[in-house]
Formats: C-alpha cells, sequence, structure tokens
C-alpha cells in the first residue's frame, strides 16, 4: 500500500488482522526511490495486491502554481502510480492472481479553478485503470478504481 509516509492506520489494520505486512520507506515523488520500490515489489511473489493511495495536491490558479509543485504533483499521483502498477502486473498475471487498487477522485471527472492540476493526475488515474481493467479482463487478476470525494486527509 502506499501512502503516506507518516500514516500507519492502514498499515496497524492490517497486522491486526493477521496480515503479514512489510515497510518500504521512499518518497513516490523521487524517481530513484519509485525506481527501488517498483524493483522490490515486481521481484516479490509473496506481493498479492498493490493499494495505489500515494497522492499530494498544491490548490491553486495552475499559473500561480510553482512548477516544481506540479512536477511532484505529476510524479506522485501520476508517475509514480503507474510504475507501479507496470511492476507488478507481469508477476500477477503469470501466476494468474493479484489485485491492484488505485485511488483516484471524484475530481477526474471535472477541475475546479484551483484543482486544475490535481484533476489532471486523477484523470490520467482514472484512464489508465481502465486501461488496464481491459488488459487484464481474460485473467484473474482484478484492477479496481476507488473515487472519493472530498476527505480529510495531510494533504
Amino acid at each position: 500500500m502506499t501512502g503516506w509516509a507518516g500514516s500507519r492506520v492502514g498499515h496497524r489494520s492490517f497486522i491486526d488482522q493477521g496480515v503479514s505486512v512489510e515497510t518500504l520507506v521512499a518518497d513516490l515523488g523521487n524517481p530513484d526511490d519509485v525506481k527501488k520500490v517498483a524493483n522490490t515489489i515486481a521481484t516479490d511473489s509473496r506481493i498479492t495486491m498493490l493499494v495505489n493511495n500515494a497522492g499530494t495536491s498544491k490548490a491553486g490558479p495552475s499559473i500561480k502554481v510553482p512548477l516544481i509543485e506540479v512536477d511532484r504533483q505529476l510524479d506522485v499521483n501520476a508517475r509514480a502510480l503507474t510504475h507501479l502498477s507496470l511492476a507488478v502486473l507481469p508477476g500477477f498475471k503469470e501466476r494468474d492472481h493479484g489485485t491492484v487498487i488505485n485511488i483516484g477522485s471524484v475530481l477526474s471527472f471535472y477541475a475546479l479553478p484551483f484543482t486544475t492540476m490535481y484533476s489532471g493526475t486523477k484523470g490520467h488515474v482514472m484512464l489508465f485503470t481502465f486501461g488496464l481493467q481491459q488488459e487484464v479482463a481474460d485473467t484473474n487478476v482484478f484492477v479496481q478504481l476507488v473515487l472519493p470525494a472530498t476527505t480529510a486527509t495531510e494533504i
């Protein structure tokens, strides 16, 4: 499960249910860290589910959002999710078993004047997930999309 490094709620709930959890700390806005995580999960056949939950947002009019923040949103919300999904899917398909859950947003469907960049990255998540669903349709691999609305998060 990818997500904010300071959040252990989801991690704890898995452990409480008797699920083995191994923590891999990484900054998914850093291409080297994404590559490290992708290489690790691509070669670990114990992994049967990937939850792409990491995300970031910098609200504001597009022309006022610093390019470093634009790049970070693209890196975390779109690129990392894409790279990690593509890292696990070959093994899932080979074993004919596995699930990818991508967390998008209802803002995939529209943009507000202060969410243009975020909506664009979540639109990528939605369409990428739809495409992957079609690619694995004849297997026992599942790719799911979750589209929450307003949620209380650290971002």
